[in-house]
């Protein structure tokens, strides 16, 4: 098996784990979508917080699915020409089961966000799996993303979850995530973890709104067919209001952002 990327060690060493128990630890993220995609589980909270982003359909089969999206820059060129990210590089795959590759980014600060304070494009380094023929699903994506430049970065990473399942010629895709916060490396407030999850989740209909999008109109010119289309996102309940919640601990980190938030209303925003 050819030895990972230095950057994959690197992650791996810090988080003091292998790079097997990484790619086994991906695995059972995997296994936990793959049960709320099946109704075959208690809950988002039984399979340690994946919500469900949106689901959707793409008339190709899994093999051109991943040629297609995955295998190649198409991912990266979406980031950058579709979601206006900036620097964005990407490497080679590696290894066989699962599949490793890296992508840095600085990705653009949500346009209903603005923080005083916080760069407007954020350092991003996203490592992807690819694992094939699990769970019941042709193959799956689990990507963990890292963050620079923000508030509590030391301890938040976002993981999310694509779940390709084979539907007669075609695929039908789930998206899942969470945020993960480590708060042995750093205390991240309640508070503060409800209100990433709720934005995390925002910006993510988003650039996979575009990622699904671009798919199509790629198909569509290949084919010349335009096929039908479905995107479904979950409702959510309105976003709850951060106005008067305490920020302490926040004078260390971004004063500029704390006076903010001490101010910010999401349901008015």
């Amino acid at each position: 098996k050819p030895a990972p990327t230095p950057e994959i060690a690197q992650r791996a060493e810090a988080s003091g784990m292998t790079v097997e128990q990484l790619d086994a630890d991906a695995l059972n993220t995997i296994q936990r979508c793959a049960k709320l995609a099946t109704n075959d589980s208690e809950g988002e909270a039984e399979e340690l917080g994946f919500r469900l982003v949106l689901t959707f359909d793409l008339a190709v089969t899994p093999s051109e699915a991943f040629s297609k999206f995955w295998e190649n820059d198409y991912y990266a060129r979406v980031l950058e020409e579709k979601c206006n990210n900036e620097d964005v590089t990407f490497e080679p795959w590696v290894s066989d089961n699962p599949k490793t590759r890296k992508v840095n980014t600085r990705h653009p600060l949500a346009k209903d966000i603005s923080m005083p304070g916080i760069s407007f494009s954020i350092p991003t380094a996203k490592i992807q799996r690819v694992f094939f023929d699990v769970c019941e699903m042709a193959f799956c994506i689990v990507e963990e993303s890292r963050f620079e430049k923000i508030p509590y970065a030391r301890a938040l990473a976002v993981e999310t979850v694509w779940l390709f399942q084979r539907k007669g010629s075609s695929i039908f895709g789930r998206v899942y995530y969470r945020c993960v916060f480590d708060c042995t490396v750093l205390s991240v407030p309640k508070w503060i973890q409800s209100y990433c999850n709720a934005h995390t989740r925002e910006e993510l209909i988003v650039t996979y709104g575009h990622w699904i999008s671009a798919a199509r109109e790629l198909l569509e010119a290949e084919t010349g067919v335009r096929s039908a289309r479905m995107v479904d996102t979950p409702r959510e309940a309105p976003p709850p209001s951060w106005a008067g919640v305490p920020t302490n601990g926040w004078d260390d980190v971004f004063p500029e952002t704390k006076r903010w938030l001490e101010g910010f209303d999401a349901v008015s925003a």
